[in-house]
């Protein structure tokens, strides 16, 4: 059976919190949006409130300790090195035979059969980018063992020569490690959708009733991951989701009218880096 599966870690400075709503959630809906048997699990250390029929893993605890200057803590960015224990040789014993890990800022639009139904050994979704980085950790279904290259060869300093190239973390590694060529999920055949601000643009030119999204990931801003609330987007980014889920279910008096509505500071400048404007949610 396939297991899907997720990631749910607590890190200081992170820029979006998750705890075991969102768990509940991303579970529930995935569930309720294919037919295909499948079970579920959580790969964490804090299972308080995530329900009873979410199997809960123990993190194996591998490269946590890992960090580059490229993506670093202090600014927020997640420390995903840790997900790197899924191309474990032995990861049977501890994801099972074979699983699809799904990150948690998703919105479930439609039928995600052709997704979990998938057979190929190993497939990993499209970047965003994919003539700058080929792939995204955002979706990774693979067979238990395979690409083991992708865990043996992870150190400090293939971490930082794959973050030098890459966006990313995990997923810098895995597109440095693997290069082109694996099987990619992609929004013309299995309707996954990148549903960033600077793609939300683009859906204002189109009618939205004709898109043909199964799942949205949202690996920018705004966070779209927990139905009924919407973390400082555009109203017309609250439209498209609404029009997109066919219900209001984000209330668009939350939103902001311009981006600089949610323009933020960082706390503190420093010699060593200027004094800039970032575009962050406020959570």
């Amino acid at each position: 059976m396939l297991t899907v599966l997720t990631w749910l870690w607590q890190q200081q400075g992170s820029r979006f919190k998750y705890n075991a709503d969102h768990v509940n959630v991303w579970a529930t809906a995935i569930k309720n949006n294919t037919t295909v048997e499948v079970e579920f699990a959580c790969v964490t250390d804090i299972p308080e409130g995530i329900e009873s029929w979410i199997r809960i893993i123990e993190p194996p605890k591998d490269f946590e300790n890992i960090v580059v200057g490229s993506w670093a803590e202090h600014r927020g960015m997640p420390q995903c090195f840790r997900r790197i224990s899924m191309f474990r040789p032995d990861a049977e014993k501890i994801f099972g035979q074979r699983f699809v890990c799904i990150d948690l800022d998703v919105v479930v639009l439609g039928n995600m059969d052709k997704i979990l139904s998938c057979t190929d050994d190993f497939r990993i979704m499209q970047s965003t980018s994919p003539s700058i980085r080929p792939y995204n950790g955002g979706i990774i279904m693979m067979n238990a063992g395979a690409r083991p290259q992708v865990y043996k060869k992870f150190n400090q300093k293939n971490a930082e020569i794959a973050c030098s190239k890459f966006v990313g973390s995990d997923q810098a590694w895995i597109s440095h490690c693997l290069g082109q060529g694996e099987q990619v999920f992609t929004y013309d055949e299995h309707g996954v959708a990148f549903l960033t601000r600077t793609r939300m643009k683009r859906f204002r030119l189109h009618i939205v009733d004709n898109c043909n999204i199964s799942i949205g990931m949202f690996p920018g801003k705004p966070k779209f991951f927990m139905n009924g609330q919407c973390h400082k987007a555009l109203k017309y980014e609250v439209e498209i989701m609404n029009n997109l889920m066919g219900q209001e279910l984000w209330d668009k008096a939350n939103a902001a009218e311009n981006v600089s509505d949610i323009v933020i500071r960082m706390p503190k400048k420093t010699k060593k880096s200027r004094g800039r404007r970032y575009h962050l949610n406020r959570l």
